[in-house]
């Protein structure tokens, strides 16, 4: 399904364990995308997104929907770090959106089956700060209380002060279905609340967790030294929240259907 390899993380390597604001180093997720969107003659972040293939990226129906009548709304950034400062850098790539395609499935109001896919207008060119995640359908490599990253921008957008544009990010564990589904059930979700089968989770430790602006972005997990994108950051009860866990959809549940999307680039 795309070129090998995939899943090589780049830059100086920075895990910081448990920092709740783990800085990254140029071109150390070169999967990592940011998603604009126009308003007026602006251009302003939108969400995150991941790399899949060249001319393919992963992100969260939630974010894009809006814009699948209006594509040319959307760019997407790749190779970006500092976003105040990426337009400076000649190896940083911009291509504009030509569609936006949303999972059939996707249910707004319950936030179910989180997914999409766009196509960019052309391909984006590898490069050292530009690569594809992998993905795989073996759920088995990710078991609970694996620690996994998740990077992204957050609240550092241009619409928010203070300014922090460079990409952040944080390892949390993945964690069981069940313990999840029992730890939300303590929420403003109630004790009948239901766990999707296309979601996983990941987080519950204190301050240390994806939010507001993250959305789209990939959780990947490390296996035999390459990324494999296990998760899209979706939807959660607050941000940093002991013992809450984040809701992700579970891309492992969508490899034929990215597959079968991709047949009709």
């Amino acid at each position: 399904m795309r070129p090998s390899p995939c899943g090589r993380r780049g830059g100086k390597l920075r895990i910081l364990s448990g920092d709740k604001d783990g800085e990254t180093s140029y071109g150390e997720f070169p999967w990592m995308l940011a998603i604009f969107r126009r308003r007026g003659k602006d251009w302003k972040f939108r969400c995150g997104g991941s790399l899949i293939r060249m001319n393919m990226v992963l992100t969260a129906a939630h974010s894009v929907k809006r814009f699948a009548k209006s594509p040319e709304l959307l760019m997407v950034r790749a190779g970006a770090w500092d976003l105040m400062n990426d337009l400076e850098d000649p190896n940083v790539q911009e291509m504009g959106v030509s569609r936006v395609i949303i999972h059939e499935n996707f249910n707004e109001r319950g936030v179910l089956n989180d997914i999409a896919v766009l196509k960019t207008s052309e391909a984006f060119r590898a490069d050292s700060n530009v690569g594809i995640v992998c993905l795989t359908k073996i759920a088995d490599y990710f078991p609970p209380q694996k620690r996994c990253i998740v990077a992204g921008w957050g609240y550092g957008t241009y619409d928010l002060e203070p300014t922090d544009t460079v990409m952040r990010q944080v390892v949390v564990p993945l964690v069981s279905r069940e313990h999840c589904q029992n730890q939300l059930r303590r929420t403003a979700l109630s004790r009948y609340f239901t766990l999707h089968e296309n979601n996983l989770c990941a987080g519950g430790e204190k301050d240390v967790d994806a939010c507001t602006g993250d959305g789209g972005g990939p959780l990947v997990c490390e296996v035999d030294g390459r990324y494999f994108q296990v998760g899209i950051v979706s939807w959660g009860v607050g941000c940093g929240k002991e013992d809450v866990p984040g809701l992700y959809v579970d891309v492992t549940k969508f490899i034929n259907w990215i597959v079968e999307t991709y047949k009709t680039f």
